[in-house]
């Protein structure tokens, strides 16, 4: 797909103040998708634009409502199915409808079709997914060609039947905290087998000279709690992570699939480098072992040894390497970069219809 015109440029033509912009999601807790709706919500706000979050049903006292009343950025329940989305869009004027997520996705592309308005939808997930969810992925796809597709890897969006915009995850850069390097090694994410939960286990076994910490919930946590309370400390899922990055020095990711995660993002824009498996973009954070280290997929001796290789180096040897994870960041990552590429499809959608 051709890039949009400039922003600013289509601001002038069109006018901040005729777009009337969704965010629609299905969501039952906190996650990488839901961290993204809340920086573009915020990011569009600041940028003048009225937006709000809808979510397909209502799940009570989900961590997202919370964050989004705090910010002033208004969000509502749809109550019933794809005719309460056509009447919610029919009642509020909405400009264009943007999804995040299979369900919310499926239900926009239906009712773009029936009112004929431009719907944008985000695609994050890199796995599969098993059982319905795989079935609802593969559907979710194959209707990418109802709407204009954004997908955030390189590899996500070779999985789509139609042309898509690469545009990645992105994270709003904080002001920079001074803090101090230990050996303080971090997981953080979801514990589902497709973001390896159980090899990072394994692994703080092998390394007695580092603190290993585990951040998240899932279907596994309880088996792990019980066989590797020893070894790592479970702290579970937190709703906001920003006063934890603090007492993290170094982020482990052993996902078997991935996207662009934002977990990378927020943890480097926080100074904290990153090991990771080779797997999804994340290639594209690390170069050169600048911010952190890549690792072949699967590979748990190899990151074992860089681990043990980042517990040996010196304080100034740690700040620097933070310090390089965190300017990649800001010159590549963050929201005053990425959501003026996502405002230009807006505004390129809205004038063509």
């Amino acid at each position: 797909m051709q890039k949009g015109t400039s922003f600013a440029l289509l601001s002038n033509i069109t006018g901040a103040k005729l777009m009337n912009i969704t965010l629609v999601l299905d969501s039952r807790k906190m996650g990488g998708i839901e961290s993204h709706v809340f920086n573009l919500a915020s990011s569009l706000k600041t940028m003048g634009l009225a937006v709000n979050v809808l979510f397909i049903r209502e799940y009570p006292n989900h961590p997202l409502h919370e964050k989004l009343a705090n910010n002033n950025i208004e969000f509502k329940y749809l109550e019933g199915g794809i005719f309460s989305l056509v009447k919610y869009v029919k009642r509020n004027h909405i400009s264009l409808l943007h999804s995040h997520g299979y369900k919310s996705g499926i239900y926009c592309r239906i009712v773009g079709l029936l009112l004929r308005i431009p719907i944008v939808s985000t695609y994050h997930a890199g796995e599969p997914g098993q059982g319905k969810i795989r079935l609802y992925n593969k559907l979710d796809k194959l209707l990418s060609k109802l709407c204009y597709p954004i997908a955030v890897s390189k590899k996500i969006a070779k999985e789509l039947p139609t042309d898509s915009e690469i545009i990645s995850n992105f994270v709003t850069v904080e002001d920079r905290v001074d803090r101090s390097y230990m050996n303080r090694i971090a997981f953080v994410g979801r514990l589902s087998e497709e973001k390896g939960p159980d090899t990072y286990c394994e692994i703080s076994g092998k390394i007695p000279q580092a603190k290993f910490q585990m951040y998240g919930d899932g279907m596994m946590r309880e088996n792990l709690q019980r066989q590797y309370s020893e070894s790592v400390t479970f702290y579970g899922a937190l709703n906001d992570m920003r006063n934890e990055w603090r007492n993290i020095d170094l982020l482990c990711i052993t996902s078997k699939y991935e996207g662009m995660p934002l977990v990378a993002l927020e943890a480097m824009s926080h100074s904290v480098p990153i090991i990771a498996f080779d797997v999804g973009d994340i290639n594209k954070l690390i170069s050169k072992n600048d911010g952190g280290w890549l690792i072949p997929a699967g590979d748990k001796d190899k990151m074992i040894q860089k681990i043990m290789q980042f517990c040996g180096m010196t304080e100034l040897n740690k700040i620097e390497m933070g310090a390089k994870a965190r300017t990649k960041i800001m010159n590549q990552y963050s929201s005053d970069v990425v959501v003026q590429k996502i405002c230009d499809i807006y505004y390129k959608l809205v004038r063509v219809h």
